[in-house]
């Protein structure tokens, strides 16, 4: 007997059958997509398949087949996305192969969950690094440890040199730290911006560049004349007598 959104609710016990049912299939039939996110990017032949397969343990009643397909697949989806949740914190975090008990994985595809998954927590865990040594960058309290801890591990300085709009603008932009120390961005666009920043602040610490109001550091890098009214890395609201306030002095008042 199914419920009103398809699911199975008699006999006694069916639920819970029904729920490990989906997450036995999902392991068996799905190791190979284990690298995949989106659930819609499953095949719907493969999607075919799961669904064959539990209408081969269960039998639905006439006339609600439908409903008790959306309600499935909307079930081994959370069983997919368990698994792969599972696999990252059973597994990969503990150094552990998931070959050893789920043998479908076939070897390249684990490999490439993996390092994806691997790559992710480095980013995570280092970019909540960057953002608390941002803090307070001028004394070794927790963040200042944090950020001191970063070069002692040979990760790259995100911060040298950028003044405090360039650091928020980077953090924005949600930085990913490579194994090897280096730092690459989702778009190959704000690597260069970011490659152009560290190249303006080191031509700042040699003494052969010194920017002047909202012709700064980020500007100069990204290109761009700073839109009226709004400041990339502060608030939209700011107005730029406070946004540069070193140059405060170089902004005319003038009387209404």
């Amino acid at each position: 007997m199914l419920g009103s959104k398809g699911e199975p609710i008699l006999p006694e016990g069916i639920p819970a059958r029904f729920r490990n049912m989906c997450g036995a299939i999902v392991k068996d039939k799905l190791p190979t997509w284990i690298t995949t996110r989106n659930w819609k990017n499953v095949p719907t032949t493969m999607k075919d398949v799961l669904w064959a397969t539990l209408k081969e343990k269960f039998t639905f009643p006439e006339g609600h087949e439908d409903s008790a397909r959306k309600f499935a697949e909307d079930l081994l989806w959370r069983c997919f996305r368990n698994l792969r949740s599972t696999l990252n914190t059973e597994y990969v975090k503990k150094g552990k192969n998931a070959r050893d008990d789920i043998s479908r994985i076939p070897p390249e595809v684990w490999e490439e969950f993996k390092n994806t998954s691997e790559a992710r927590a480095l980013s995570e865990e280092n970019t909540m690094k960057a953002m608390k040594a941002a803090e307070n960058p001028y004394h070794l309290s927790v963040g200042g440890r944090e950020e001191e801890g970063q070069r002692i591990a040979g990760l790259s300085n995100l911060f040298e040199g950028l003044d405090k709009r360039s650091r928020n603008w980077v953090l924005a932009q949600i930085p990913v730290f490579t194994p090897n120390g280096k730092v690459t961005f989702k778009h190959p666009t704000t690597t260069e911006i970011y490659e152009r920043l560290k190249e303006f602040a080191e031509l700042k610490k040699e003494g052969l560049s010194k920017p002047n109001r909202e012709r700064d550091q980020l500007t100069a890098a990204i290109g761009t004349t700073e839109h009226s009214g709004h400041v990339q890395g502060m608030s939209s609201t700011l107005p730029w007598g406070k946004a540069f306030q070193n140059d405060q002095g170089s902004y005319r008042k003038r009387d209404r």
